[in-house]
């Protein structure tokens, strides 16, 4: 808890730590416990990392078209595989599967989209780790002064917008008029969001389906719902808020206040207006209908990316420009100085860790093959012996079946000896007793003759 035990303002101390051009890892702890972390170099932040929906990059480049599926998988396998802890990011910008410029507008937009949240936190406890860091993303470094007014921009927009779509937890439904604009020309990301529309996932489920963030989300859903295709369920659309964006039926100098309040509007927030608004003022009392497009939208979809057409910051940043001019240039020498011998010893650490996972890989495999062998070595023996042990049981069961045979035999001989001997000295005892009888009988025939 900060001196006092009242919750410490996240501005304040991250312009104490750009003053100091600290570098390191400043974590923040609100009252239930959660943590946020950002991190420093030279007093510059480049990168923040709060708790919260945050948009998907690969979800967002599909989105556009940018990307394919197949594309982002095989990223993504690489990032598991062969180059693990490269963010997202940099490694499709590696790999060419998409241009740096488009990563970067990504980055930057989430890194604003953060701390504009982080913002709203009352911190009560804080902790700095000099020397701290963690691995940057493709987007370069941002001055905690630009990157607060970016945010405190951010929510003064989303206040603006708030009245007209509800909010983030708001549910678009496609609209049920009977007619809309004819002449909207639409952007990939408003297609994007347009398609997913169903009457039943808020503007945040949208901007995580589209890997948009929910102030992006929100900015189409205006784009939408002024082109007169999208409502918002629950939201009057005969509410005097929402009339403030519609054009029908206004005398003519009506019309003229409110194309020219509605182009003052959207070129202050870094959209384009449609073409009919940059035409003259029509005359009082003549009814020129305008060409509706949605302000979320370039005139040729390629031509400006979602990041571009949101950005808060372009004439902030041409002003901020001019002021800091002249210590740019005394400092430009020195900052590409340090900036060049640090990306070449991040590259050459790259490189090294690249080439002990190529020898580790080389390492593995070689394991791999020889334990291979060794187990189909063993496989062989073991069958070798298997087949050896079938053998000398089969040669033991045909000896034992042989023995047993010549034992039958043996005792069938011995008893058909004895069966001979029996019947013979059956026969020698009759023969004998038959003399005996014959004997006798002659015997007392003589006697009787006698």
């Amino acid at each position: 808890m900060p001196d006092g035990g009242f919750p410490t303002r996240v501005d304040s101390l991250l312009l104490e730590l750009a003053s100091q051009e600290a570098t390191g890892c400043l974590t923040l702890t609100e009252p239930e416990g959660e943590q946020s972390s950002v991190w420093f170099r030279d007093g510059l932040v480049y990168a923040v990392s709060v708790p919260g929906r945050r948009p998907l990059l690969g979800v967002r480049l599909m989105s556009s078209g940018a990307l394919t599926p197949e594309a982002l998988a095989e990223a993504l396998e690489v990032q598991r595989t062969e180059l693990q802890g490269w963010r997202l990011g940099e490694l499709l910008v590696h790999l060419s599967f998409v241009d740096r410029d488009v990563v970067e507008s990504f980055v930057s937009e989430q890194l604003r989209d953060q701390v504009a949240d982080l913002l709203e936190w009352d911190v009560v406890e804080k902790k700095f780790r000099n020397g701290k860091r963690t691995r940057q993303d493709v987007a370069p470094p941002i001055e905690v002064t630009d990157l607060l007014a970016l945010a405190r921009e951010r929510d003064a927009r989303w206040a603006e917008i708030v009245p007209f779509i509800g909010g983030a937890d708001s549910v678009p439904v496609l609209s049920t008029a009977t007619a809309a604009a004819s002449d909207v020309v639409l952007g990939p990301y408003d297609w994007a969001l347009l398609c997913k529309v169903d009457g039943i996932r808020t503007i945040a489920d949208l901007a995580d389906d589209c890997g948009f963030t929910v102030f992006e989300a929100g900015m189409v859903v205006v784009g939408l719902v002024d082109a007169g295709l999208v409502d918002i369920d629950g939201l009057d659309a005969e509410d005097d808020l929402v009339e403030e964006w519609a054009t029908d039926d206004l005398s003519g100098d009506d019309l003229a206040a409110s194309v020219a309040k509605v182009t003052a509007a959207l070129t202050d927030m870094g959209l384009r207006a449609a073409a009919a608004y940059d035409a003259p003022p029509p005359e009082p009392g003549t009814a020129v209908p305008a060409p509706r497009r949605s302000p979320f939208s370039a005139s040729t979809p390629a031509e400006q990316p979602l990041a571009d057409v949101v950005s808060l910051d372009t004439e902030r940043q041409a002003k901020n420009d001019a002021a800091r001019e002249a210590a740019a240039r005394e400092e430009s020498a020195r900052a590409a100085a340090v900036e060049a011998s640090r990306v070449e010893a991040e590259e050459a650490a790259l490189l090294g860790a690249e080439r002990l996972a190529v020898e580790e890989a080389a390492r593995l495999e070689a394991e791999q093959i020889e334990a291979e062998r060794v187990a189909a070595e063993e496989a062989v023996r073991v069958e070798a012996e298997r087949v050896a042990a079938e053998e000398a049981a089969r040669v033991e069961a045909e000896r034992v079946d042989a023995e047993r045979v010549a034992a039958e035999e043996a005792a069938r001989l011995e008893a058909e000896q004895i069966e001979s001997a029996r019947v013979e000295a059956e026969r020698v005892a009759a023969e004998e007793a038959a003399r005996v009888e014959a004997e006798q009988v002659d015997a007392e025939r003589v006697a009787a003759e006698e």
